[in-house]
Parts: C-alpha cells; structure tokens; sequence
C-alpha cells in the first residue's frame, strides 16, 4: 500500500543518520532501536522547521495550536520547546524504561526541591567508563572554583591547589560538598547563570562519589528559558535573512545546543535530544553532518564542561562545519502523517527491514 511504501521510504532515508548519535567512546554499546528513533526525530524536526517558522514566506512568525506542546497547551509562537518537544517524543517511547520527562512537569514539590539529572564519575571504589574521561578535566576546574565559592584560609587553599584525588579534597572541606560551574550568557552581557554541579559525597564504606549533579530549580529555570528564547529567537532571524550566513547560522546552532546541555531539562535523555536536534536543525536548511561523533568525545560533557558558548563552538564547529554536505528532504512525505499516532510511531520502532 501508499502507506506501507511511505514507511519504508523514511526508514530507508532516516537510517542514514542515526548512527550519528551514536558515541565512539567505551561503555556505549549500538542500538539499533535509538538509531530509528533519532532517524525519524532529525526527520521530523527539519520538517517542521523548513515548513514552519524557517520557512522564508512565514517571515519569522509561525503559531502552533498547542495541542502537542508540552507547555504551553494554548496557541503559540513555535519557540524553543516545541522544537525540542520532538526529539524528547522520540527519545520518551524508544525505551519505554526510561523516564524521559521534563522537569518542570514534575509535581510541584519535585521541581521546586530542584529535581535533576544525575551523572556519577566515581562512585565508591568503582571508575563509571562511560563519564570517567571526565574526571581529570572537572577536577581541575572543581579546584578552581573551590577558593571562590567556598571560605577557606590561605593554608588550605594551598592544599586544593595540589590535591590529587577525591580523598584530598574531602579532608580539607571535611563534608559533602559542591560547586556549581559557571555559564555565561549571551543574552545579558556579564550575567553568569548556574550551570552544573560538581559534587564530592562519602560513599561508606567503599570511598566517595564524585559526579556532576544539575539540579532543575524554578529559578533556574526561568534564567535558561530566557536564554534559549533569545538564542532560538536570533537562529531564527539568520535563518530568514535574504542570504543566508552558514557559518553565523552554525554558531547559533551550537550555541542553542550548548545551552541546552547546560540546561539538562529533562529527567533523562538530554544529551540524546540536544545532538538529534543539532542534527535536524542543520537538515531542515538543507544539509547533513555527514560524519559520526569524533573518537572520545561527548559534546553534552563538552558543553557542560565549558563556560562559554564560543568555548562550546571552538570545540565542536572544526568538524560538524566541514562535513556539512547537502542533503534535500523535499521529496519525502511527511513523518507526521506516516506516523499520526502513538501506535504507529512504536510500529516504526519495530519494523525489521531484514525481512
């Protein structure tokens, strides 16, 4: 049938890029279910934007029913959220185990305690081989932060500058304890923003977890909100210019992405939703990021490990920006009328092309 045709067109299509999101780094294993759900998501997103508020004719301005929003559920301006509402769909239904929500539509006594993801390097005796890359870098920039955001003699300021491990520092803050990185906005010149969590806990009896903590606070909250709705709002203004900057266009790209991952909205599914988004943003102006993530890298911990978006960008735009190649979806149908429901969108997650 017309229908059937459809769905093997757009899996045919999509299986280009999901293996994209897939990270080369020890500890991540492939699934080929994930890959189906990040194809069908980038598909969808570049839809949605091409046809929608990047669609030159709509000038900037495209109002959405609500009905599929995750906030708000009235009428709108298509902003930042309904954009990442799509992969965050995709991302929730791919692995029905895993609790993709937004935080903020938590109960009330969740989000206001400041409910948010949890990512241990070290827990106890044990090295976590997915994030513990990550904890010489974090180190380093938990003992600068150390002197600043906590009082300490000059004695024992010495000591932070030459400890080594998790042990050290415990001895001399002498309790649990954390900092919270840095993140500095492009929306208010010299607003700094929280951005995540270094965290030192006792684990008992078998030593410490070191782990970075992102807590999902209504203050919170509403400093990322704004940021993303002003960045989200410039993309949209380069993307509809008359001639289009690439270069500009893939640094407001980068910088959305890197506030999303400071951002970590949602319970779990974060880092996936912000590369699968990345991925469609770029698709829906035409190209494809026509290469897998570098060996050993994690651009959620590179964003998160960074203070400033252009920091962000000066590690990530030297190989997304070369392999950009162009990529037209313009004879596909659309994702939304393939997939209309909740049941034909896990159908699609089940279909084995081998057969």
């Amino acid at each position: 049938t017309t229908g059937n045709n459809d769905i093997i067109n757009l899996i045919e299509f999509t299986s280009q890029f999901g293996s994209f999101l897939q990270y080369q780094a020890d500890g991540y294993l492939s699934n080929k279910r994930q890959w189906r759900m990040a194809g069908f998501a980038i598909l969808e997103i570049a839809q949605q934007l091409s046809s929608g508020i990047w669609n030159p004719e709509n000038n900037g301005h495209f109002e959405i029913s609500g009905s599929y929003s995750s906030n708000p559920s009235r009428p709108h301006q298509f902003g930042w959220r309904d954009l990442f509402d799509i992969p965050v769909k995709w991302r929730q239904h791919s692995e029905p185990n895993d609790p993709v929500w937004w935080v903020d539509l938590l109960s009330p006594e969740q989000f206001n305690e400041g409910f948010g993801s949890h990512t241990p390097m070290i827990t106890g005796q044990t090295n976590v081989i997915r994030y513990y890359p990550f904890f010489e870098p974090s180190f380093k920039i938990m003992k600068e932060l150390i002197p600043i955001q906590h009082q300490l003699t000059e004695k024992e300021k010495l000591q932070v500058s030459k400890a080594t491990c998790c042990d050290d520092l415990y001895r001399i803050m002498k309790k649990d304890f954390y900092v919270y990185t840095p993140c500095h906005s492009v929306r208010e010149e010299g607003r700094i923003m929280e951005g995540t969590r270094l965290t030192i806990q006792v684990v008992n009896p078998e030593g410490y977890e070191y782990s970075i903590r992102t807590p999902g606070t209504p203050a919170r909250w509403k400093d990322y909100d704004e940021e993303m709705t002003f960045v989200f709002n410039k993309l949209t203004e380069e993307v509809n210019k008359s001639s289009r900057d690439i270069s500009v266009i893939t640094d407001w790209i980068l910088t959305l992405t890197f506030y999303w991952y400071n951002f970590m909205p949602l319970t779990r599914g974060s880092a996936a939703s912000g590369y699968v988004t990345l991925l469609g943003m770029f698709l829906a102006l035409g190209y494809k990021v026509d290469t897998p993530i570098k060996k050993n890298q994690q651009p959620d911990w590179e964003g998160i490990l960074k203070t400033k978006n252009t920091e962000f960008i000066d590690k990530i735009k030297p190989w997304v920006f070369p392999a950009l190649k162009p990529c037209s979806i313009s004879h596909l149908p659309k994702v939304t009328s393939v997939v209309p429901t909740l049941r034909h969108l896990i159908e699609v997650l089940k279909i084995d092309m081998k057969k």
